[in-house]
């Protein structure tokens, strides 16, 4: 009796674990991309077809931060040359504006203030402590009305590009456009993947393959509320308008 009550205890288990992903989001209709993302019929079912360019869904889905998410779908190149596909995420805040990577990258050792006001037109801004931007590149931004509990994230109030840092200066790659008082809170913030791509950089052939990927808390970037799916084909130099299909494109809850 005993043995059978555990063999129904795990029959029920897995009963349980089949039904235990929930639907979140399926793309299979036109209109589920801008164009040129057509809808094309291939092998007696419908098919999204593209040549290379970002294209993000134009529907999205709430994020809860507690849950795991797959990302799932198929892909085939239609070229005899070498197609990659980023597949992953376009983060959003909760008023639907995308998070990019220097909204929420710090640079570690840079909070600081403004040693001096910075004006309309300026191309450098002094700083009262510059010794965590010697490092400062091309790919860095002034952030500022920083906040020391990181709550002002995401933050866009940035100044563009920094060019390089000498001492307690930073040097801008154009003119800034806006005022900020001396002593403003700022810190160091970077640019980095323009998305989250969370089912990798793939390699397609001409048989369908299906690529996945699993996304959960802080693997999402700070703020996210929302999320639009990316499919990223990207050739090689010589194949630019390779065409590319995709299908059974979706996102699951696992837990």
């Amino acid at each position: 009796m005993r043995k059978f009550a555990i063999m129904m205890a795990l029959s029920v288990a897995v009963c349980y674990g089949s039904f235990a992903t929930e639907d979140v989001l399926k793309l299979s209709k036109a209109g589920d991309f801008p164009k040129p993302v057509t809808v094309v019929e291939a092998d007696g079912e419908k098919v999204f077809e593209v040549t290379p360019r970002a294209n993000r869904s134009t529907k999205y889905f709430i994020v809860d931060l507690e849950k795991t998410y797959l990302l799932k779908g198929s892909f085939r190149n239609l070229s005899q040359e070498d197609v990659s596909v980023y597949f992953g995420f376009e983060p959003l805040d909760s008023n639907g504006n995308v998070i990019s990577p220097q909204h929420v990258n710090c640079a570690k050792g840079t909070e600081t203030e403004l040693a001096e006001a910075v004006n309309i037109g300026d191309t450098s801004i002094k700083l009262k402590d510059g010794a965590g931007w010697k490092k400062a590149k091309k790919h860095w931004f002034v952030a500022f009305n920083a906040k020391d509990d990181l709550s002002d994230l995401p933050n866009r109030d940035l100044s563009p590009n920094i060019d390089s840092a000498s001492v307690n200066e930073v040097m801008l790659s154009r003119p800034i456009e806006r005022t900020y008082p001396v002593g403003t809170q700022i810190r160091a913030q970077l640019s980095g993947n323009t998305f989250l791509y969370t089912a990798g950089y793939r390699k397609t052939s001409n048989q369908w393959q299906e690529f996945s990927g699993k996304i959960q808390g802080k693997g999402w970037r700070l703020g996210t509320a929302k999320a639009r799916i990316l499919v990223y084909p990207r050739p090689n130099k010589n194949n630019l308008q390779a065409k590319i299909q995709f299908k059974d494109i979706s996102v699951e809850i696992l837990d």
